[in-house]
């Protein structure tokens, strides 16, 4: 990528941090460290740069680093030459931080319940908030608990979801019926 200006490979959507974050020709203790960006490839698929946050899904993580060149020993507007960076893959990095948030969300269901159990609360109680914990752990999902009777028919009693997805509280359903079941 020598020679090529970053701003044309950066995603369309993050250009403008970009312009902020790395076209401000900072060096020593002011310069970008730890950027998140997308770049495009030469395909124009997008690839993730990402700074010290989440992980991203299916897209390499990269940290970056990049600080202004000037010609002159001080920082001056007309001596500015370029800007030089470095990226690192951290994918792996960030696959390992993303287990071991969901571990971390397991845990806390756990202890959440156990403690529960511990001072006594109903059985519809303990239901209540294991769906609302587990609803807040992801919350892309949709959280729900339902009974299935001996005939085969199920009621879902308790369900909280993102508001894209619609609200099953109350729904029955003859799982005899369902496809496959017969």
């Amino acid at each position: 990528m020598l020679g090529t200006n970053i701003l044309e490979i950066v995603h369309p959507e993050d250009r403008d941090k970009a312009c902020y974050r790395i076209n401000e020709r900072r060096t020593g203790k002011r310069c970008t460290k730890s950027i998140e960006l997308r770049l495009l490839t030469k395909e124009e698929e997008t690839v993730r740069f990402e700074k010290r946050s989440k992980a991203n899904g299916d897209f390499a993580v990269f940290l970056i680093n990049a600080e202004g060149l000037y010609a002159s020993a001080t920082p001056e507007a007309r001596s500015f030459a370029g800007t030089q960076g470095i990226a690192r893959d951290i994918t792996e990095l960030k696959k390992a931080q993303g287990e071991l948030k969901l571990n971390y969300a397991r845990l806390e269901l756990l202890n959440s319940i156990s403690t529960s159990l511990i001072l006594g609360e109903t059985v519809e109680q303990l239901i209540e908030q294991t769906v609302k914990k587990l609803h807040e752990c992801f919350p892309e999902y949709r959280a729900a608990y339902c009974t299935i009777d001996s005939q085969g028919k199920s009621r879902a009693l308790y369900s909280l979801q993102p508001q894209d997805i619609p609200n099953i509280t109350g729904l029955r359903a003859d799982l005899n019926k369902a496809p496959g079941m017969e």
